[in-house]
């Protein structure tokens, strides 16, 4: 549990610098992970992971985007993109509407 994992990181005098939650929906296709993540404050958006280039275009293609849809980044500059910048919040948690929305998309 994330109780247990605090408690004993702090037995071993660890300290909670920042707290962030996130859902994330993995597929496996392709040899790839087609990813789903959510985050606090920020829309939902479509991550693809794998070995090589040519395995990434071919299941972004698959998706029906192309390679001038993708972009190379971090989840740091997806939030700096709605001029958010994640290390002003120690906690960075989804809010009541956010957790709704989770719940629903949980329940399907």
């Amino acid at each position: 549990s994330i109780d247990f994992g605090i408690s004993l990181l702090e037995s071993l005098g660890y300290f909670i610098a920042t707290r962030q939650e996130k859902l994330r929906i993995i597929y496996d296709y392709k040899n790839t992970e087609v990813v789903i993540d959510k985050w606090p404050m920020i829309n939902p958006y479509l991550e693809v992971e794998g070995n090589s280039e040519a395995e990434l275009l071919a299941v972004v293609e698959d998706l029906g985007y192309n390679k001038t849809d993708a972009i190379i980044t971090n989840t740091d500059d997806v939030y700096l993109r709605d001029n958010i910048n994640i290390f002003d919040y120690k906690e960075l948690v989804f809010n009541q509407e956010d957790q709704k929305l989770i719940n629903e998309l949980m329940a399907m």
